[in-house]
């Protein structure tokens, strides 16, 4: 997985040879200066783009997804949206939105039922014993990228996604956010909110007041609505249930988290005082 000065880690690749391995993210923080969020995502565009090349975008329509096709077309450099169009009608209306609005032409994907199983069960059940079956749409496009020897940059952050109180869901990480790093190794995967801890730190509230849609409206400056996740038609769903099995059979760990004093305890120690 590609990161600054590699500040963040996982062992998924023992989990390819031992599925029930539990999950385990390895942070390692390099010395940063706080910065303001905007002047963070700037930096972070122009490092992404001075170190890589041909990007593709895993375009949702979210906010995540919406605000990192803005910033790159703001700072020129060229980006092409790649919708995966699989029980998502409603945030792929923002994406097609967002499009039009920019003069991007999009790639679109619309997997079959029985691609998106096939794709569900093969790269993330057998291979990582993993249940986050939502991630199965980044796969489509990964596969996309891999074959036009693009870099595939995606929204992946740590601050909460859901209308849920800042103070009780402070930040959070799943193991199903990085699948495609080991699924897909020809593609340089970034997730852009990540790559820097200066944007990754930047993002976070100063206040626990509030919850998070609210938030990120104000803080990415778009159009709001709450998350929507994508919608399974019953046949598929008894079909998804059939794969994975009853959830709580998962023994390893499945998702960090982290409350205000928690996370302010792995990095407060590498912030750079002003002298």
């Amino acid at each position: 997985m590609l990161t600054k000065n590699n500040w963040l880690t996982t062992n998924l690749p023992d989990r390819y040879k031992n599925p029930e391995v539990d999950f385990t993210l390895t942070i390692n923080p390099y010395p940063f200066k706080k910065m303001e969020f905007n002047s963070a995502v700037e930096m972070t565009v122009k490092e992404i783009a001075s170190k890589y090349s041909n990007f593709y975008l895993g375009f949702s329509g979210g906010y995540d997804s919406e605000f990192v096709l803005r910033a790159f077309h703001k700072f020129g450099i060229p980006i092409i949206p790649i919708i995966v169009r699989y029980g998502t009608d409603i945030e792929n209306k923002f994406a097609y939105k967002a499009c039009a609005d920019l003069g991007i032409t999009p790639i679109e994907i619309t997997p079959t039922d029985e691609q998106f199983l096939k794709y569900l069960d093969e790269k993330l059940f057998k291979k990582f014993n993993g249940p986050g079956y939502h991630a199965t749409h980044v796969m489509f496009a990964a596969e996309y990228a891999e074959q036009h020897n693009g870099t595939l940059i995606t929204g992946g952050h740590w601050i909460g996604a859901d209308p849920t109180n800042i103070a009780d869901d402070y930040a959070s990480s799943h193991e199903w956010d990085y699948y495609t790093y080991y699924e897909y190794p020809a593609v340089n995967k970034i997730d852009f909110f990540l790559y820097t801890i200066e944007l990754m730190y930047s993002m976070f509230p100063e206040t626990d007041e509030g919850n998070w849609s609210v938030y990120k409206q104000q803080l990415f400056n778009i159009e709001y609505r709450e998350k929507v996740r994508a919608v399974y038609s019953p046949n598929v769903i008894a079909k998804m249930r059939k794969i994975l099995g009853k959830k709580e059979d998962y023994k390893h760990r499945q998702i960090y988290e982290w409350t205000r004093e928690e996370f302010n305890n792995i990095f407060d120690d590498y912030v750079i005082k002003n002298t």
